[in-house]
């Protein structure tokens, strides 16, 4: 059984060998808020400059929706120039209280173009490729076989399809809060139906203050006079949007 849990100074611990991404989600509904929010955080950038990242994320299940329906997540993303396949999943009997806090398991890696292009055009079957990687780091590789082992359960022999796509612009702003070097991303996302969703989202090492990266977050919107509110994942609300 693993256990997720804030101790005393509002610290995320976990006591899984997997990986696990810790992230804070949050939206803003009015665009011009939005903007007002990075440069606010523009002007505590003590490191290097923001930078834009346009992504491409491409999602892959079964005709039936078997890994939507158990959390799982398999997506190919374009970033710039370079592709990287993701696996997500919850953490295994894990819960967590705050809202606006994501933790997941998360798996990534990178792939060449063309390798990319085939698994677009269903020349490879990108779940065939995941179980033939390997990690080196025995804690990412454990996650992997977790993950894959789930996807490959839940999809019952079932080919994984590509079901859809959004594409996604992302400001990243680099910060330093006390010995840690963060980015803050802020991301415009153009879902299926022209529905434009403003985002921002901060991910945190597991051993990370929650509190104290929260309050950098609701100072940079009480300062920008923006009005914010918990956010879920990309990936549940394209699906959603999906589904009706």
């Amino acid at each position: 059984m693993t256990t997720i849990k804030k101790n005393n100074n509002g610290i995320w611990t976990t006591d899984s060998l997997l990986n696990h991404e810790v992230e804070i989600k949050y939206r803003i509904l009015e665009r011009d808020a939005f903007f007002r929010v990075i440069k606010e955080a523009e002007k505590i950038n003590n490191l290097a400059k923001s930078y834009m990242l346009k992504q491409k994320n491409y999602f892959f299940d079964t005709d039936d929706s078997s890994l939507r329906n158990k959390s799982l997540l398999v997506r190919l993303r374009k970033e710039n120039d370079s592709f990287l396949v993701s696996l997500k999943g919850n953490v295994p009997k894990a819960k967590q209280s705050d809202t606006s806090l994501s933790i997941r398991l998360e798996y990534e890696f990178l792939i060449d173009s063309d390798t990319a292009a085939k698994i677009l055009k269903q020349q490879i079957d990108i779940l065939t490729l995941i179980g033939s990687f390997h990690d080196e780091d025995i804690n990412k590789e454990n996650t992997r076989v977790h993950l894959f082992k789930q996807i490959r359960k839940y999809s019952k022999g079932k080919q994984l399809e590509l079901i859809g796509y959004f594409s996604n612009q992302r400001t990243c702003v680099p910060v330093q809060i006390k010995d840690h070097k963060l980015i803050l991303e802020f991301d415009e996302t153009q879902f299926p139906l022209d529905i434009t969703h403003y985002e921002v989202e901060l991910e945190i090492p597991k051993e990370f203050d929650y509190h104290m990266a929260e309050q950098l977050l609701v100072n940079l919107f009480d300062k920008a006079k923006a009005d914010y509110f918990d956010s879920n994942g990309k990936s549940t609300r394209f699906h959603n949007l999906l589904a009706s």
